[in-house]
């Protein structure tokens, strides 16, 4: 595509945002009146239809004003945009949540999910780490009533998981430290990846452990160590995305109760944007799934200690930009600091 004039530039900035501000086509007229431009409303006009033929602008209907097009945003988002700071109350709003989760990465990236959508007004979407290569630390094992085991996974990082798990019979405490002591010797040390590709062989051959708990152990082990770890997603307000005056269709709101009910389309979208850099916008058919086309993605990576996720927001392709890409990238940074 050609080099936007200055005068194609402007016109286009001023009809990106005033459509993101209100949801109307805008006119030249308009442009005109209530930004007292230096060129007469028959030149905006001519503007205008040049921005329509390099597919930047588009009409909804004979004799309305122009929106923009998944390519009009591309170009405003990329050149155009002027990106807001946020605010001291917001920074702290971020910061106050993130840093006093002490370590329970659900706790932590649930409550991430939240400010994103709270703060952003959008879908709010955190994509766990693959925790694969997380060090394991250690395994403690504490009844929590007759018929109940509570474990808990430690990283070297910190980071722990707890799974509560049914049992035959009450289990006595010195059996269940003896059993997770020599768990502890046999897995100290290894990757999460490395325990899930050998648990069976690493804990057999071990008559000094209680029997039926190293049974349940192994017989979970795919839970504590694969899905819990692995891909998992968390949803921040929800209800946001459905309150959105774009989406009034039948079969928008088909495709939005799909998305949120079968997270499977999240998870991968946002799996594939893994390790791919701070900031990536995708906007309507960027998205490459007729399932998100109506939308627009907003992600960035964030880091626990060498572990790597996802985060950022879903939401109408007719959005505040440049206050929300910020508030991604904030939350992200945010996480990396406090999680080295």
């Amino acid at each position: 595509m050609e080099e936007l004039s200055a005068r194609e530039k402007l016109v286009l900035q001023l009809i990106v945002s005033n459509f993101i501000n209100n949801g109307l086509p805008v006119g030249s007229r308009f442009l005109w009146k209530n930004y007292k431009l230096n060129f007469s409303p028959a030149t905006i006009r001519n503007t205008m239809s040049d921005l329509e033929e390099t597919g930047l602008v588009e009409q909804p209907h004979v004799s309305a004003g122009r929106i923009p097009t998944d390519k009009g945003f591309r170009i405003y988002i990329k050149d155009l945009t002027k990106y807001e700071e946020l605010t001291e109350n917001e920074k702290l709003i971020i910061c106050e949540n993130i840093e006093s989760i002490k370590d329970n990465i659900d706790d932590l990236l649930k409550k991430t999910s939240l400010v994103l959508g709270n703060l952003s007004k959008q879908l709010g979407v955190v994509l766990t780490p693959n925790f694969y290569s997380g060090i394991f630390e250690k395994v403690e094992l504490i009844n929590v009533s007759s018929n109940k085991l509570l474990i808990i996974i430690t990283l070297k990082s910190g980071l722990f998981k707890t799974i509560t798990i049914e049992v035959d019979s009450n289990l006595e405490k010195y059996e269940l430290e003896d059993t997770a002591r020599i768990i502890n010797e046999r897995l100290h040390g290894l990757t999460i990846g490395e325990i899930e590709d050998t648990i069976d062989k690493r804990l057999s051959y071990m008559p000094e452990a209680k029997e039926g708990i190293l049974r349940y152990f192994i017989e979970y082990s795919d839970k504590i160590f694969e899905i819990e770890w692995g891909e998992n997603i968390h949803l921040g307000n929800t209800k946001r995305i459905v309150e959105r005056p774009e989406f009034t269709s039948a079969e928008d709101l088909k495709k939005i109760f799909n998305l949120v009910e079968d997270k499977k389309t999240i998870i991968n979208i946002f799996k594939k944007r893994r390790g791919e850099g701070n900031i990536k916008v995708t906007i309507g058919k960027e998205n490459l799934d007729s399932n998100v086309e109506i939308f627009s993605i907003i992600t960035a990576d964030y880091n626990i200690g060498n572990d790597k996720g996802t985060l950022g927001i879903i939401g109408p392709k007719r959005m505040r930009y440049s206050k929300i890409i910020p508030i991604v990238k904030y939350i992200a940074e945010t996480i990396n600091k406090t999680y080295i």
